[in-house]
């Protein structure tokens, strides 16, 4: 082979490799990309260690590698479990489960909720010394909260007792809490969610590992394909 069809067959090959490259990253910008959850805040529908995958083009089809909108794709529903730009530090990732729509007037006592004056449905499901977890079901959907008792909860900071906070959720903004009700960092205390900061909806679990074991971290078979 001369060089002369060397040389073309490197640049095609490099090419080729390029133009895959470009594809595969344009996917995870505008369409679904994995995100790997670091924190407790949605216990026990998340652990810390899963893998999610996020569709990102849930809402919003975006142009690649931008906050672009090319179109609306969809519009966020109450209960989807949704990754977003934290408001206070947009360079960090959240995932919270979506609680308010614009113009709702939601109400918080002691982690209860109530959505336009109506309380959400929440059936104790087990109780034990260091948690309850409850059912709880949001237009239809149902999904477990994990309570802590008040003395655990109170270390971090978190308003107990017969507090009651109302908050009404302005135009083209949103409403998160998490399931881990006393131990999750959300709406209640650093405010609502412009839809600017929306990344997509967490669909899934593609891989779980346990961080908490001693050496190497050991995979959670069973919450692999757990859909969210």
């Amino acid at each position: 082979m001369s060089f002369r069809q060397t040389f073309v067959q490197r640049s095609r090959e490099i090419l080729s490799t390029a133009v895959l490259l470009v594809g595969v990253f344009s996917f995870r910008s505008s369409i679904a990309e994995p995100y790997q959850v670091p924190t407790g805040s949605m216990i026990p529908t998340i652990l810390p260690g899963d893998r999610l995958w996020v569709l990102k083009a849930s809402y919003d089809l975006k142009v690649p590698f931008t906050d672009v909108t090319l179109l609306k794709t969809g519009e966020p529903r109450r209960g989807d479990v949704i990754v977003f730009r934290y408001p206070p530090d947009p360079s960090l990732n959240y995932v919270k489960r979506l609680i308010g729509l614009p113009g709702d007037v939601i109400t918080v006592r002691d982690g209860f909720i109530a959505v336009n004056g109506k309380p959400l449905s929440s059936e104790l499901e087990t109780r034990n010394a260091r948690r309850t977890l409850l059912r709880e079901t949001l237009e239809g959907r149902s999904y477990e909260v994990q309570r802590l008792p008040h003395p655990l909860a109170a270390a971090h900071d978190h308003p107990l007792g017969d507090n009651e906070l109302t908050f009404r959720v302005p135009e083209q903004s949103y409403f998160f809490m998490g399931d881990n009700r006393d131990n999750s960092a959300d709406s209640r205390y650093w405010g609502f969610m412009p839809r600017a900061n929306l990344k997509g909806r967490a669909i899934g679990v593609w891989m779980s590992l346990d961080l908490d074991q001693p050496g190497l971290p050991v995979p959670r078979w069973d919450r692999i394909g757990k859909v969210l």
